[in-house]
């Protein structure tokens, strides 16, 4: 905004169509874990699989707990985020670990 006149003026410096433009992270990703006892092992594999796909989501991981009606969440390590690409939710939720995805 140029507000050295006697007007208000923006100064542009690209024009786009919404079309082209990047498309941001927004949101926080919701992870529900398949087995109701994950091993240490699975959630190092599942740490290493979101890693590969980073962006800006933060990511909620959801585990059954004690009871049936019972769900436990537990919002991940600030340095572990993830893109919220339409791809990238369909390829958390095809692995093994993985029972659902969603986006919040």
């Amino acid at each position: 905004v140029d507000t050295s006149r006697d007007r208000v003026q923006f100064i542009v410096e690209k024009l786009m169509r919404p079309e082209e433009m990047p498309v941001k992270d927004s949101g926080v990703i919701h992870i529900r874990i398949s087995a109701p006892h994950p091993s240490e092992e699975d959630l190092y594999h599942l740490r290493a699989f979101l890693f590969e796909r980073q962006g800006g989501c933060p990511v909620h991981l959801h585990f059954n707990g004690a009871g049936a009606s019972q769900e436990v969440v537990v919002r991940a390590s600030e340095q572990l985020t993830v893109s919220s690409q339409p791809e990238v939710i369909a390829q958390i939720e095809e692995h093994p670990q993985v029972a659902e995805v969603w986006k919040e």
